[in-house]
């Protein structure tokens, strides 16, 4: 215990680390309120007067205009949805041309869009996956909107898994638990969730700075070569060195995202994590979670990740011979998933290969985020595996094996 109180100091008390600690806290109540500056309402009105808002008063006035459709979305407000909308563009017209009234699209057709939205993806061309013209659809059919789900998914895992049966088959079979109906409360949206998911990549690429050191800066200045010589040199100085950055690490997680969700939440409302992710994402969204439960999942996933990028960027620093070169191959662990997402496409290799490098779950486009709300499988011959499910599994299982190796090799290296 007192190695391991006086590692936990000696890491603590180096400026890169203190400095490290603290953008880390910033970011988090920075990121969590910038995605409510961009609320904003800017028009006239039908009386002529000029609406003017932006933050939470913003952010309070569309809860208000989207009010009728909040909570449950029955199937009844999904069919008023509709005919508010197909109403009011044979009334106006194209919504999309620039003599249709600003304060119309603002009032009638914003407080619907949430749905109509869904409504023209549900009834996509079974074919070509072109979402449906809204002014062609029968209101009166929105009552079996929830039947057509399935039948939309069915539609799209035939395009996108058409060479893949057990995908299709477990798409299916997932989606069966999803609650209906789905549920819609306005205010914490897209905006909010892109940035958790930016500030869960920016917290691992912390860590794994404040990592990387951790045996290539003693081997680099030659305290190593004393330190093996010591009673409890090798095997258990590698244990407390491990142990000592996962701590720092999973108590700065656990402080920063706190801070990050519950400026967050406030700040939208807490009540909007009762929205269902099929409202804000796909209709068809495979994992029956509102946002609430999805936010949590982002971060249960982004700790997985941290802690296995962090026990990979220590067997890194344990066969690095200077400081540099351990941050240098840093980087390149941490930026390769990314690259290799961008070159992926539709191959099944490169997913594979991005899937196992333990950063895969943080990004951008490649992060579990994203992964949790598309269709894309892993296949093995006649196996396939839904990304996410990938991901978790993967970092689960390289957690003990990479701080194992860590420890081994670092305890095999020759003073």
């Amino acid at each position: 215990m007192r190695i391991y109180c006086l590692e936990l100091k000696r890491i603590l008390k180096t400026r890169t680390t203190i400095v490290l600690l603290a953008a880390a806290l910033l970011l988090s109540a920075w990121m969590a309120y910038l995605p409510i500056t961009f609320e904003e309402f800017d028009y006239v009105n039908a009386e002529g007067k000029e609406i003017k808002l932006k933050g939470r008063r913003a952010l309070e006035y569309g809860k208000e205009l989207e009010k009728e459709y909040t909570g449950a979305v029955t199937t009844d407000k999904i069919e008023k949805a509709l005919r508010t909308y197909q109403e009011t563009i044979k009334k106006y017209g194209d919504i999309y041309s620039d003599d249709f009234p600003q304060y119309v699209s603002v009032e009638q057709m914003l407080p619907t869009y949430s749905l109509t939205k869904r409504i023209g993806e549900n009834y996509a061309d079974s074919k070509s996956g072109m979402a449906a013209e809204l002014t062609s659809l029968d209101p009166e059919e929105m009552q079996s909107f929830y039947k057509q789900c399935k039948i939309h998914l069915k539609d799209l895992m035939n395009m996108e898994q058409s060479k893949h049966p057990n995908a299709k088959k477990q798409a299916m079979k997932i989606f069966e638990n999803v609650d209906m109906p789905y549920s819609y409360y306005p205010g914490y949206g897209s905006n909010s969730i892109d940035y958790l998911t930016l500030y869960l990549y920016v917290l691992v690429f912390i860590t794994a700075l404040i990592a990387a050191p951790v045996f290539s800066s003693e081997y680099q200045t030659g305290a190593d070569d004393i330190l093996r010589c010591t009673r409890h040199g090798r095997i258990r100085l590698a244990v407390v060195k491990t142990l000592s950055v996962l701590t720092i690490c999973i108590v700065t997680f656990g402080i920063c995202l706190t801070v990050h969700t519950v400026i967050a939440n406030t700040l939208f409302g807490w009540e909007c994590r009762k929205t269902s992710m099929q409202i804000l994402y796909s209709v068809v969204s495979l994992w029956n979670l509102n946002l609430g439960q999805m936010q949590n999942l982002m971060i249960a996933a982004g700790f997985l990740t941290m802690i296995a990028t962090i026990c990979f960027v220590l067997l890194l620093s344990a066969n690095s011979k200077t400081t540099v070169s351990a941050l240098a191959m840093t980087f390149l662990a941490l930026l390769l998933p990314v690259i290799l997402y961008q070159m992926a496409g539709d191959s099944n290799i490169a997913n594979w290969l991005r899937i196992l490098i333990p950063a895969n779950g943080t990004g951008l486009g490649n992060s579990f985020t994203y992964a949790l709300t598309d269709f894309g499988f892993l296949h093995l011959g006649n196996f396939s595996i839904w990304i996410p499910y990938a991901m978790l599994i993967a970092a689960a299982l390289e957690i003990p094996l990479l701080a194992g190796f860590t420890i081994y090799m670092y305890n095999r290296k020759k003073a």
